[in-house]
């Protein structure tokens, strides 16, 4: 094999590498594009849907928030009246719970 030969096929090699490195900028190029194009259509979707709701998003959650607390405190308290139970020895000395 001589020098040229070498030479020939390097200079082949390189031609392919470099050529396949500007085949992925430009993907990648394509790929930011589309990622840009697709986020500005989901804000733009985002914009539509919040402006047709009846009700603002932080007054819905506000409003959401607020049931979830009367609804909590309304479970606890049943919770508590239910289980405040007293014990009741019997004239044997088992016991036996009753309700108050």
């Amino acid at each position: 094999m001589s020098d040229t030969d070498l030479q020939a096929r390097l200079r082949q090699r390189s031609t392919v590498l470099i050529a396949g490195a500007a085949m992925m900028c430009g993907a990648g190029i394509l790929g930011l594009a589309g990622l840009s194009l697709t986020t500005a259509a989901l804000v733009a979707a985002v914009r539509v849907r919040m402006n047709r709701m009846p009700v603002p998003p932080r007054d819905l959650a506000r409003q959401t928030w607020k049931q979830a607390k009367a609804a909590s405190a309304a479970g606890r308290e049943a919770w508590r009246n239910e289980t405040n139970l007293s014990a009741v020895r019997t004239g044997d000395g088992s016991r036996v719970t009753a309700s108050r």
